[in-house]
């Protein structure tokens, strides 16, 4: 805009030079040395500050017409007027280095769990089915409260969890006739399915009492299941539930050990539900052989109990936690690595903007009054001075004024602005590039939390 009104200036003075000269014309002839000056026309003598040399009257002039308050060369550097300027406007951006006040991890951890869930989680149920199962107890039979505190366990896993329900005793009765038909019997009721799937609730209380008590057998049958679906990048559990001591001639203290070191890595955990005291001391030893836990549970009361000490809501409580504080977090941290850029940004888009637009304003302000002294004189010189040679000289004094004083400004305020902008360019390069960086190792931070909490960030049912 302010090279556009220069060059209007520009144009208007030269159209005024231009009707000046063609009004100053006449048909007469000029007037020869030797003539009488027409007492009405302007003459050298008729204005004393154009007497002398080229010099002096330009001088003269000058002094007469001067607009700007200098002359060429006096201007500061470029370097020294961006310095100046820099000095009265650069950007305060200390108050856009903002801290991030980030959520500590204040989760609550359950006792019960060991090592923190991978995203797969597949839980293994062994059911004793054996003919004592059909024994009373407070509520019903062993096997009806059985079943019905495995489907409140079942309740409070996540969904996202894959539950199977493998039996053993389930066949024939308690016969010596049937013992090795039983014994040999081991079934997999339902196959990993989802905690919530119906088909789990139904195959739970599917399960009738019947026979002897193949306990190794049913543990080195689920170590073969987990085989298949588990993995060292899973969780893998199994809950045993029985009622007494082997009575297969297994061992099912090694058929544990054996479970618990196979290659999907097992946390084991058996329950003795109404056992005396050698089914409870071998069916701990199992336990602990497999490096788990045994719960001992006499009463209906104590096998509720048992089971909801494996408290998978409190897990998933936790998982959720932590996915919650991590998405906080992140929130947080991004948005104040945003805040932050967006202040850095607008606080030097605003530096450059003033200094960019003073400079101009001063370039401007020279170009125009170099223009305005230099029309100005070649007036005065049109209407005091009928020397061509003479007129020619001091205009062209004047017209070195002005191109020097233009000329100056304009590098000036190319200069001013081109280093403004730089600098502005740089800082929001800068600042962004912060932002980013800052955003993505949020993100990634957020992200290694979700995918450890996967497992259980969907909340379980209870």
């Amino acid at each position: 805009m302010g090279h556009t009104r220069v060059t209007g200036r520009l144009a208007a003075g030269v159209l005024s030079i231009l009707l000046l000269a063609v009004a100053g014309c006449s048909s007469d002839p000029d007037p020869t040395p030797g003539d009488a000056a027409d007492p009405g026309s302007p003459s050298a003598s008729a204005d004393p500050s154009l007497a002398g040399n080229p010099e002096d009257r330009f001088a003269a002039l000058l002094e007469e017409h001067r607009e700007v308050d200098h002359d060429p060369g006096e201007e500061p550097s470029g370097d020294e007027a961006y310095a100046a300027a820099m000095a009265e406007h650069a950007a305060d951006l200390s108050d856009c280095g903002l801290t991030p006040n980030t959520t500590a991890e204040d989760c609550e951890r359950p006792d019960s769990l060991g090592e923190d869930l991978e995203e797969t989680i597949n839980i293994q149920l062994l059911l004793d089915a054996s003919g004592s199962m059909a024994d009373p107890a407070r509520g019903g039979t062993k096997m009806q409260v059985a079943q019905r505190v495995l489907r409140d366990f079942v309740a409070t896993l996540p969904e996202n969890a894959n539950v199977s329900l493998r039996v053993f005793g389930h066949v024939g009765t308690g016969s010596g006739a049937d013992k090795a038909r039983s014994c040999a019997a081991t079934e997999r009721r339902v196959p990993f399915v989802p905690a919530t799937s119906p088909r789990l609730r139904r195959g739970i209380g599917s399960v009738r009492p019947a026979g002897w008590t193949p306990l190794a057998t049913a543990m080195d049958e689920a170590r073969k299941d987990l085989d298949r679906v588990g993995s060292e990048a899973s969780s893998n559990f199994v809950y045993v539930l029985s009622d007494g001591i082997e009575t297969c001639e297994g061992d099912p203290v090694s058929a544990a050990r054996r479970l618990s070191t196979a290659g999907v890595g097992v946390d084991v955990n058996i329950v003795g539900f109404d056992v005396d005291r050698d089914a409870a001391r071998q069916l701990e030893r199992a336990a602990k052989a497999a490096g788990g836990s045994y719960t001992d549970a006499q009463q209906a009361d104590d096998l509720e109990d048992a089971f909801s000490s494996y408290d998978w809501a409190a897990w998933t409580r936790y998982y959720n936690c932590r996915s919650g504080t991590a998405i906080r977090n992140y929130n947080t941290e991004a948005g104040t690595a945003i805040r932050n850029s967006n202040c850095i940004t607008g606080a030097v888009i605003r530096e450059a903007n003033t200094i960019t637009g003073e400079a101009i304003r001063r370039s401007n302000e020279i170009s125009g009054g170099a223009i305005r002294e230099y029309n100005a004189i070649s007036a005065a010189l049109r209407s005091g001075d009928d020397d061509p040679e003479l007129h020619a000289q001091v205009q062209e004094l004047a017209r070195e004024r002005r191109d020097a004083l233009l000329a100056t400004a304009r590098e000036i305020r190319d200069h001013v602005v081109d280093e403004a902008r730089e600098r502005r360019d740089t800082l929001v390069q800068a600042a962004r590039q912060a932002r980013d960086g800052l955003v993505a190792q949020a993100l990634e931070e957020r992200d290694a939390v979700l995918a450890e909490a996967q497992a259980a960030r969907d909340a379980a049912r209870p």
